[in-house]
């Protein structure tokens, strides 16, 4: 009976591991083995690793509107600003000086 509970939290151990590290965009199948291996501390090991995957990286609300409002570029410096400046914050370029051509 000793035995084949030793087996079986053993190969839990190997099963648990696996699922882990399938979650983690690791190979299952080798984590599987090292798990079976190493019983619970293959489990601790995979638990601790990070994940393979790509990590999304949230922007703020604010960082995005200032993305998507309207911008024109600075006839002195070509920097990039506001379309509401009146004045370029890079090289201090007046814009209500340039007068508009209309045809």
């Amino acid at each position: 009976m000793g035995v084949q509970l030793i087996l079986t939290v053993w190969l839990i151990c190997g099963v648990v591991t696996a699922i882990i590290a399938g979650s983690k965009d690791r190979n299952w199948v080798g984590w599987l083995l090292i798990g079976l291996v190493l019983g619970i501390f293959g489990v601790i090991l995979i638990a601790c690793m990070p994940s393979l995957s790509p990590q999304l990286v949230a922007v703020s609300s604010a960082h995005q509107q200032a993305e998507h409002r309207a911008s024109k570029t600075c006839p002195e410096c070509a920097e990039t600003v506001l379309m509401e400046a009146n004045v370029c914050k890079h090289c201090g370029f007046r814009f209500n000086s340039v007068k508009t051509i209309s045809s």
